[in-house]
């Protein structure tokens, strides 16, 4: 269960550094909605069942990995001038619907994990209160992080997040048919 449990909480490490870089501030806001969702997401995957889970899992294990190389591939080919423009509206767009679809997207992985609970014998509302508070403990680790070392970065920070979320993408690809 601890490996699951870290290896769900990677995924929020890197992203939360990505939008940690981008300039979003508001830590807890941040952290919480990420943490419910993670929570949340297994319990809904539980219930859809393993059967239907199998179905789509495969499909948006794809679909997340285009998702995350194409929003990598426009931070860096974005221009200087408009990339200013983006980071500031990005580091004030997590809130409400942006808040939510981040949420839902970050945790499409926990609900097909919870699709599978009681097959792999997990305590379903265990195991999802653990991975609501990695999800909290990992966001705001992430987001602290960036803002540590987005000064040393200087614009660069700027492209960072491009990078970190191709390599991400390129990595579960590497895990997937390895």
């Amino acid at each position: 269960m601890l490996a699951v449990i870290v290896s769900l909480g990677i995924d929020n490490l890197v992203v939360s550094t990505a939008i940690g870089l981008s300039g979003a501030r508001n830590k807890f806001r941040t952290a919480l909605a990420f943490s419910l969702f993670e929570a949340i997401m297994p319990l809904f995957g539980f219930f859809l069942g393993s059967s239907l889970g199998n179905l789509f899992e495969e499909w948006a294990f794809y679909a997340g990995v285009v998702l995350l190389f194409g929003i990598g591939v426009y931070f860096l080919l974005e221009d200087e001038a408009e990339d200013e423009r983006l980071v500031h509206r990005l580091a004030g767009a997590l809130r409400g619907t942006t808040l939510l679809i981040t949420g839902i997207l970050i945790s499409l992985d926990e609900m097909f994990v919870g699709s599978s609970y009681g097959l792999i014998g997990l305590p379903v509302l265990e195991t999802s209160m653990i991975l609501g508070v990695q999800a909290f403990f990992f966001t705001w680790l992430g987001i602290s992080f960036a803002q540590k070392i987005q000064p040393l970065l200087g614009k660069k920070a700027e492209k960072v997040p491009g990078l970190i979320l191709i390599v991400l993408a390129a990595g579960l690809l590497i895990d997937r048919f390895v």
